[in-house]
């Protein structure tokens, strides 16, 4: 009966939680709805139809991502960590929400390349940690699971790309969607070779960090 009782208040201290992350979620989203719709496009930085655009899918995005989330954790009972909520959110608004600083930050998806492996890789040993296996190993899975999440993002961009004409694969400045005033940084072959080299080094990054802090230990 009190095991009962635990895990209910658990349940509901999870819920709590998560409505409130979603909540701030969404506040963040309306604010920079209303802010960027008044002063970029005021200041011309980006065009107000983009805006509209990118926001729309950001929200669908943004939500699609915490609940999808949230849905793996219960479904298989994983009990990710509060950080890596924090991580999947972080992830999400930066790639989505700032999406249009792909396109007026120059390099500014090449930062993100680095470092999101590297918090992938915590999400990813959470789950493989649970296995019976040496540190090595597991972090030698790690590894290669963010390695191939990495490597199908860039397939999938490939196949959008080919299919539909979003500009995903190469680096500019201003977006070709919008306007014919951009210019190329990476063509889309070293755009893609660049990104997988960041992030198989953000990979590396983490394991590395994991392995010798486990090694001081």
């Amino acid at each position: 009966m009190k095991k009962k009782s635990v895990e209910k208040r658990r349940f509901f201290r999870t819920k709590r939680a998560m409505f409130t992350i979603i909540l701030l979620a969404t506040l963040v989203i309306i604010f920079f709805f209303v802010r960027y719709t008044t002063i970029l496009n005021i200041l011309k930085i980006i065009p107000f139809r983009y805006f509209q655009f990118v926001n729309l899918l950001s929200l669908l995005g943004l939500s699609i991502a915490i609940f999808g989330f949230y849905t793996l954790d219960k479904l298989f009972k994983i009990n990710f960590k509060k950080r890596h909520y924090v991580f999947v959110i972080f992830m999400s608004l930066i790639a989505l929400s700032l999406s249009f600083l792909y396109f007026n930050v120059p390099h500014f998806d090449k930062l993100q390349h680095f470092f999101f492996p590297m918090m992938a890789g915590s999400i990813a040993y959470h789950m493989i940690s649970k296995l019976n296996l040496e540190t090595k190993y597991k972090l030698l899975f790690t590894f290669t699971a963010v390695i191939s999440i990495i490597a199908a993002f860039e397939l999938i961009e490939y196949f959008l790309d080919y299919f539909f004409d979003l500009y995903l694969q190469g680096a500019y400045l201003g977006d070709p969607k919008f306007s014919d005033e951009f210019q190329i940084l990476f063509s889309p072959i070293d755009d893609t070779m660049i990104d997988l080299l960041l992030g198989f080094l953000g990979s590396l990054t983490y394991v590395f960090s994991v392995y010798f802090l486990f090694k001081e230990k």
